[in-house]
């Protein structure tokens, strides 16, 4: 399970939350709990049981690109 304060989201085994932390600097509560949710989205759509680092990834770069 992942961030104590969203949603219970089941995390991957190559999930490691240290290296999201480092890699979403500035990020708000919020902005975070929305990588949470984007991630899980994206594990759904593609019929996956857990989110992977690729998920959060794939979340960030989305999160930063409409943020520009």
């Amino acid at each position: 399970r992942f961030f104590g304060n969203t949603i219970q989201v089941l995390k991957a085994d190559n999930v490691d939350v240290k290296i999201i932390v480092r890699r979403t600097p500035r990020f708000s509560g919020a902005d975070l709990a929305n990588l949470v949710n984007v991630a899980a989205l994206k594990a759904a759509m593609d019929g996956a049981k857990a989110v992977s680092m690729h998920g959060f990834d794939y979340a960030r770069d989305k999160i930063m690109l409409i943020n520009v």
